[in-house]
């Protein structure tokens, strides 16, 4: 009889493109995913896997075994999902990767509700702003708050993501803010670096959207150091609202009016197409978005307090 597991780490190998990738995927050592892999070879008495320096191939039997593997797990899963939802209760294991501030202030509160609302359920949180591959990774969603052009993903907006102009009152008080966009020029930043240290801030305006581009003397791939370098006065800075927020409400950081909004994002959800039909990863998504609203609550804060108007 054909072991389930056995077919699904098959699949997986072939997907991962390696046994090392595959394990990582999994949790499991090395060892393991050869074992299960010579296991389903021998019980299919043939070779489906031929491994050189140069990788990982199929052999024809692999080749031909390949959709079949991947119509079977597909029918298992459908099979556990009816079971699922007919019982109204969810299990298992959600992999979630997403950015450490956002989470650990906003999210978690929410996370913790879902997983006293589910006990069967299991999460692993990834806290990282490198944006990963979901896939490649062994991710189920990911939380972003950032445009997704791969095709391959599905997003699912949880929230509105707005962007704030920000300095210290200590940076303000030496330099002054600038009251439009035209007097960026006269001013020193601290920016989001991905690849390179300019940045392209976007806004609103009656006309459309109008880009400046930004060059920071400090520059930082990471919200919290980000946020850090603002506190100490580096510079003015655009940020996420979930970041700047607190400080915002405590008069650590202070608005920078240009006079015009920050472009707004969509704070979403986003995973696989081969994940849209788990119940687990469904009510999860759906627990964040509603738990979250829209404005979040980080957003209603700030306009309570005469911050920002939403």
């Amino acid at each position: 009889m054909l072991r389930s597991e056995l077919i699904a780490t098959f699949v997986l190998i072939v997907e991962s493109g390696s046994l090392n990738r595959a394990a990582i995927r999994l949790g499991l050592s090395r060892s393991v995913i050869s074992d299960r892999l010579a296991g389903l070879e021998s019980d299919l008495g043939t070779k489906l896997v031929t491994r050189s320096t140069h990788g990982l191939s199929l052999t024809a039997a692999g080749e031909s075994f390949l959709d079949h593997a991947r119509g079977l797990l597909a029918g298992m899963e459908a099979a556990r999902n009816a079971v699922a939802e007919a019982g109204g209760s969810v299990s298992g294991r959600i992999r979630v990767a997403a950015p450490p501030i956002l989470f650990g202030e906003w999210l978690m509160p929410l996370v913790a509700s879902f997983l006293r609302k589910h006990p069967l359920v299991h999460v692993e949180v990834s806290a990282s702003d490198r944006t990963t591959d979901i896939v490649q990774d062994g991710y189920d969603l990911a939380i972003r708050s950032a445009r997704h052009p791969d095709s391959a993903l599905l997003a699912r907006k949880l929230t509105t993501g707005r962007r704030i102009v920000v300095c210290s009152p200590g940076y303000r008080d030496r330099r002054g803010v600038p009251a439009s966009l035209s007097d960026l020029g006269e001013h020193e930043f601290v920016v989001y670096r991905n690849r390179r240290v300019m940045q392209d801030w976007t806004f609103r305006t009656q006309k459309g959207i109008r880009s400046a581009r930004i060059e920071g003397r400090f520059a930082a791939d990471d919200a919290a150091v980000l946020r850090r370098s603002a506190l100490e006065g580096l510079g003015i800075s655009l940020m996420p609202t979930f970041v700047a927020a607190q400080d915002l409400l405590r008069g650590d950081l202070v608005r920078v009016d240009l006079g015009v909004e920050p472009d707004t994002d969509a704070i979403s959800a986003v995973y696989p197409k081969s994940n849209a039909s788990l119940p687990r990863l469904k009510a999860f998504v759906r627990h964040l978005k509603d738990g979250l609203g829209d404005p979040p609550e980080w957003d209603r804060q700030l306009a309570d307090a005469g911050i920002i108007a939403i």
